[in-house]
């Protein structure tokens, strides 16, 4: 008796393991982030004056992190106050990395040997467009209208600011800035889009991301009177002394930019759909640029 109470318990513990389903999935483990290094020196990364510095300094310091997330390695932010001293830092490797302009990368490629990384994308694009503006209630309806006004570039350094809209005036018979009444820099695109709005000046030359990406009210205001040809994003990049395995790792991280979910608002902060590898050859629209200003009699020099 006690012989087939045994064997019915040992059928009842082998039927209830049959039907039992497959054990649990294991759980996925997340892969572990790089270990930072506090005694590691941290690289240093420069940005031109463009925007709101604020805004630049949040945007850029989020991409920091996220890079020294990635990597493991530490970044620091710095935003300098010319185009001149993006070079002077990287000939004298204080910055080891930078996001320059189109226009000044030649000279940082030049002077200082910087080799460019990535490009940005934007509005789908690795390229944007520069445009002569001014405001709709001015009575200015092409560039001869500004004949004897006010003009305001950003800066002469600036490939958006001042090289393709200086091109454009040529195009339009300008040959001379002595054809407005006054000629300022502003610094960068935010001050002269507001110089033209509160009408200190008449028009200016800026590049195109207010009317085209960011929502600004104060661009229903303002008309355009001419847009340039397409240009190349202005490229990260690194300078000629860069470790080529950091430079591996940074390169992928800018590729993943964009492209995941905790990337989008990292992208929205810095004003970029993504990033795609620059080569030097992509900037040669630039150096063609530069050969018609020169042309205007301008010795114009990318430092």
């Amino acid at each position: 008796m006690q012989k087939i109470i045994y064997i019915s318990f040992l059928l009842i513990i082998i039927i209830t393991g049959c039907r039992a389903g497959p054990p649990p999935a294991a759980t996925p483990v997340a892969s572990p982030r790089p270990t930072i290094d506090p005694s590691m020196k941290p690289l240093v990364f420069a940005s031109i004056p463009m925007d709101n510095r604020l805004k630049m300094l949040e945007g850029w310091s989020m991409l920091a992190d996220y890079i020294t997330q990635e990597t493991g390695i530490p970044v620091d932010v710095t935003i300098k106050k010319s185009y001149h001293e993006i070079i002077e830092a990287l000939s004298s490797k204080e910055v080891d990395f930078c996001y320059t302009g189109p226009l000044i990368y030649l000279g940082a490629h030049e002077k200082a040997g910087a080799i460019p990384l990535v490009k940005p994308v934007a509005n789908g694009q690795p390229f944007y467009t520069s445009v002569i503006i001014v405001r709709k209630d001015s009575g200015i309806n092409d560039v001869a209208g500004l004949k004897g006004k006010s003009f305001a570039f950003t800066d002469r350094d600036s490939t958006s600011g001042y090289l393709f809209p200086r091109a454009m005036l040529a195009e339009e018979g300008v040959k001379s800035l002595k054809f407005f009444s006054k000629v300022s820099y502003s610094g960068g695109h935010d001050s002269s889009l507001e110089g033209v709005y509160q009408k200190y000046i008449d028009g200016a030359g800026i590049f195109d991301y207010a009317f085209v990406k960011e929502k600004n009210t104060k661009t229903d205001e303002l008309k355009i009177l001419k847009t340039s040809e397409p240009i190349p994003m202005g490229p990260i990049v690194i300078s000629k002394n860069f470790d080529p395995e950091i430079a591996k790792k940074l390169l992928a991280v800018f590729l993943t930019i964009g492209k995941t979910e905790e990337t989008k608002i990292l992208a929205e902060k810095i004003k970029v759909d993504g990033y795609v590898e620059a080569k030097d050859s992509d900037y040669n629209s630039i150096r063609k640029a530069l050969g018609i200003i020169k042309k205007l009699g301008e010795d114009y020099k990318t430092e």
